[in-house]
Formats: structure tokens, C-alpha cells, sequence
């Protein structure tokens, strides 16, 4: 744990799920496993369209 993780720590809680949610993510972010943002949005706006 690093010196921001450790101050962080003193402002929330969390529960053990959560914990290990975020170290799930920080995985699959670490692997590659996401969409960008734009790319979302884009596809979003695309199904929009189809259902309007």
C-alpha cells in the first residue's frame, strides 16, 4: 500500500466486498479489459437510435 492509498484510508470505509471489487477492476484495468469512455457514449447513442 502506498503513501496516498494509506491517507485515503482514514476518509472512507470500506466494506470487504467493495475492497475486493476494486482490486477485481484495478485487475481487468491492469489486463486491458475496458472500453473507453468515447467508445460507450458511441455505442449508446447508436442503440438510442435503433429504439427511438
Amino acid at each position: 500500500m502506498n503513501k496516498e492509498e494509506t491517507s485515503e484510508k482514514h476518509l472512507y470505509e470500506l466494506t470487504t466486498k467493495e475492497e475486493s471489487s476494486i482490486e477485481i477492476s484495478r485487475a481487468q484495468i491492469k489486463n486491458g479489459k475496458f472500453h473507453k469512455n468515447e467508445d460507450v457514449i458511441s455505442e449508446m447513442k447508436k442503440w438510442l437510435k435503433t429504439i427511438a
